[in-house]
């Protein structure tokens, strides 16, 4: 008998927060010190322009549309999106600051994962390690540095998410 995964379902919430950060890391060429609070927050325009530019983007973020709508329109459009899709994830729990306090509270609490995510989310710029040579060094295989990535990506949008909220155990 082999092990099973049991795959626990995360709420809308946190789903929706967890595609803002991935779309920062994957998308945005300094995502990371954008998460960090060490480079400005993207304008809805460039949110809308990497949205455009990822495979499979949100179906919230879809602009119906063809050849007879005119390019201004479809580009407001989209930007209306970029704004929705964003704020409406985060708008809750605080915006943008929220997320960059998430991150600097993940930072604090597990400096280990935050390095590796710190590069796994710098893999693309000069002088920056490749995925395949970062998964080496750490004596993995891709697959496994993209479960670390989504893990610590899915604990960041969990502190976000929930921070908030007053646990208290009944006694």
């Amino acid at each position: 008998m082999g092990r099973h995964k049991h795959r626990l379902i995360i709420p809308k919430k946190v789903a929706r927060i967890m595609d803002i950060i991935s779309l920062l890391l994957d998308c945005h060429p300094a995502g990371y010190l954008v998460l960090c609070g060490r480079t400005e927050w993207p304008d809805d325009e460039e949110i809308a322009e990497m949205l455009r530019n990822r495979d499979g983007a949100g179906e919230s973020v879809h602009v119906q549309g063809g050849p007879d709508i005119p390019v201004a329109q479809r580009r407001v459009e989209a930007i209306e999106a970029a704004r929705h899709y964003v704020g409406g994830a985060l708008d809750h729990y605080g915006g943008t600051a929220a997320l960059v306090g998430a991150v600097k509270d993940f930072q604090r609490h597990d400096p280990q994962r935050c390095e590796l995510l710190r590069r796994i989310g710098t893999a693309g710029m000069p002088g920056a390690k490749s995925l395949e040579a970062l998964a080496g060094e750490y004596h993995m295989d891709l697959k496994t540095l993209y479960a670390y990535k989504h893990e610590a990506i899915k604990d960041i949008a969990y502190i976000v998410a929930y921070s908030e909220e007053n646990f208290e155990l009944a006694g």
